[in-house]
């Protein structure tokens, strides 16, 4: 199994790391491309909510003044969802794609640069159960008005030609339609028993499940994604105090040899880890044997720190 890729968030509050879903590709290559390129260096946490999400990615917002309204600023372009549901859901620290509303973003593609980490909430049984009727109700919606715009030409038609009874008519079958496909697909409005156990223990953001795409997870540092959250906000829900993102890099694996195009950072680590291997290997194993041959050789009178020797391996 393909090892999962893993980066830095280095912010003015402290360290995050990532790890990039392998089963979300087209969204983890698009966001290794903006940390190689630089594009998050410098860019503000612009979004916080409580109990709900920390949001950053505006490429707008380096160096925004206070009363810069944020949120609308992207890189022109947009990746297709990616949605591997229940697999990967909103529990707490899930990395997710910010994205345009249904109505104007029917596919529901991913902004290309806005990415938000969930916080959310801790969630009880009742709770969950209201949530799963909820989650019914969103699916039926769903199918509806897909095959209101699959038979637009035809409700068009009758709408013209005022047919009342015709789009009633109309109107029954597609609801009948919904009714049984939504049966057929009911297990989509169903947790699993991983999301349940997670939105009870460490929290989430149910209700957003299978609408935006979740393509990575927080391996370290929620500590600080819960300072950014705990961050005092204006009423447009941006920090009052900056909290900016300093630099994102691609966490090294030093125990393997970088690629050709690794950052400098991670080049650096890896020679850094080899001397230090190297250096070990041979202090550990040959050099005590000739320490302690010397040491055997030298008495308190001829060497008087002898008490205070201190082995290299020690």
């Amino acid at each position: 199994m393909e090892k999962e890729t893993e980066v830095w968030m280095r912010t003015n509050l402290g360290d995050i790391r990532l790890k990039l879903y392998n089963d979300t590709p087209l969204h983890r290559d698009n966001f290794l491309k903006l940390v190689d390129d630089g594009t998050y260096n410098g860019l503000l946490f612009h979004r916080v909510i409580r109990e709900f999400m920390v949001q950053g990615g505006d490429v707008t917002s380096k160096d925004a003044p206070m009363n810069k309204q944020l949120g609308a600023g992207d890189l022109g372009y947009t990746v297709p969802a990616e949605f591997v549901y229940p697999k990967h859901f909103h529990k707490r620290g899930a990395l997710c794609a910010a994205r345009t509303g249904d109505e104007v973003n029917p596919e529901r593609a991913s902004s290309a640069s806005q990415f938000y980490i969930v916080t959310g909430k801790k969630y009880s049984d009742s709770e969950l159960k209201q949530m799963e009727k909820q989650l019914e109700n969103r699916l039926k919606q769903s199918i509806f008005a897909r095959l209101q715009t699959e038979n637009k030409a035809k409700i068009m038609e009758l709408y013209r030609s005022g047919d009342k009874e015709g789009l009633a008519i109309l109107r029954d079958t597609l609801i009948g339609k919904t009714e049984l496909e939504a049966e057929r697909r009911r297990d989509e409005a169903k947790l699993t028993d991983e999301q349940r156990e997670a939105y009870k223990t460490i929290g989430g953001v149910p209700f957003l499940d299978n609408q935006y795409t979740v393509y990575g997870e927080v391996v370290e540092g929620m500590d600080v994604v819960e300072k950014i959250e705990g961050s005092k906000t204006n009423k447009q829900d941006r920090p009052t105090e900056n909290i900016v993102i300093l630099k994102v890099e691609r966490a090294c694996l030093i125990s393997k040899k970088p690629s050709a195009s690794a950052s400098p950072s991670c080049w650096a680590s890896w020679v850094s880890s080899s001397w230090a291997l190297l250096t070990t290997s041979w202090w550990g194993i040959t050099a005590p044997r000739n320490w302690r041959r010397l040491r055997s050789s030298i008495t308190s009178s001829t060497w008087p720190l002898s008490s205070a020797w201190v082995s290299p391996t020690a």
